[in-house]
């Protein structure tokens, strides 16, 4: 498999040389993961900016994203977003609505945020589909719905995204949308526990405590509370005050929307072997 990896780099190498926009896009990964050649990020933006001028959506997307964290060149990278999302670049669509959702790079603008998600979600993009069921969740941009939530973080949940299966679970015990069911909401945040998804780690703790959709198991919740202080830098102490002195599960935070993610979360690139 390496020699191929090496003649792949080398073919690419020679291709990219001529201006080949998949060859600079496929080389361009390879520097920026370290792939066969030694990792060097400047060398991979200098590639996808070859091919993003060629117009070759991927690495358009690829480059905005090279430029996304530094405020200096924010505006440029929202440029290239933009572009790899008018050609059909799911995670980008997803993305720029993330922009316009926190205002990022552009003015915050909450329609045009679920024009584009709404795009990427057609496509079956996992964050898009989680970020519109928070708007129809709290009712941000559409009518309130939580049918329409529930059954985007179930579609979202059943792609893996941790964050909607916390989100479902909390639709579950709470009976909105879907019918009351305390036991589905405890493995549910159990499955987004153990992607350490925070408010999941709490709810989960806190039906083990109180018996909850589940057997009462109070030194079990309090463990979960103990690894959960480990890694978040919350006080234990406090935590466990807050357990003891409500049965209440933490709703969704309408916070949850506004996830800077990693931009590669959703995007799944050809793999350049």
């Amino acid at each position: 498999m390496k020699k191929n990896q090496e003649k792949a780099v080398e073919y690419y190498t020679k291709a990219a040389d001529s201006g080949h926009m998949d060859a600079l896009h496929n080389l361009g990964v390879c520097y920026e993961q370290g792939c066969v050649v030694e990792k060097n990020p400047a060398t991979a933006e200098k590639l996808y900016r070859k091919a993003a001028i060629q117009g070759h959506a991927e690495a358009q997307f690829r480059l905005g994203n090279c430029l996304f964290g530094k405020d200096a060149t924010l505006p440029e990278a929202v440029k290239w977003i933009r572009m790899a999302a008018e050609q059909g670049v799911a995670a980008a669509q997803s993305t720029l609505g993330l922009c316009y959702n926190v205002g990022r790079g552009v003015e915050k603008n909450i329609d045009e945020s679920i024009k584009w998600y709404r795009k990427a979600a057609d496509e079956d993009c996992e964050d898009a589909i989680y970020s519109l069921g928070i708007y129809y969740y709290f009712g941000k941009g559409v009518k309130q719905d939580y049918y329409a939530a529930a059954r985007l973080f179930r579609k979202a949940a059943d792609m893996d995204v941790s964050n909607a299966k916390f989100c479902l679970g909390v639709c579950y015990e709470l009976g909105r949308g879907v019918d009351q069911d305390l036991a589905k909401a405890v493995s549910l945040y159990s499955q987004a526990a153990n992607s350490y998804v925070h408010n999941a780690i709490i709810n989960k703790a806190r039906c083990l405590f109180y018996g909850i959709g589940c057997d009462k198991d109070q030194d079990v919740a309090k463990r979960n509370l103990e690894f959960y202080s480990q890694f978040s830098g919350e006080n234990l102490h406090d935590l466990l005050e807050n357990l003891e002195k409500s049965s209440e599960p933490i709703d969704i935070p309408e916070g949850e929307a506004i996830r800077i993610l990693h931009l590669y979360q959703s995007f799944t690139v050809r793999n350049p072997w």
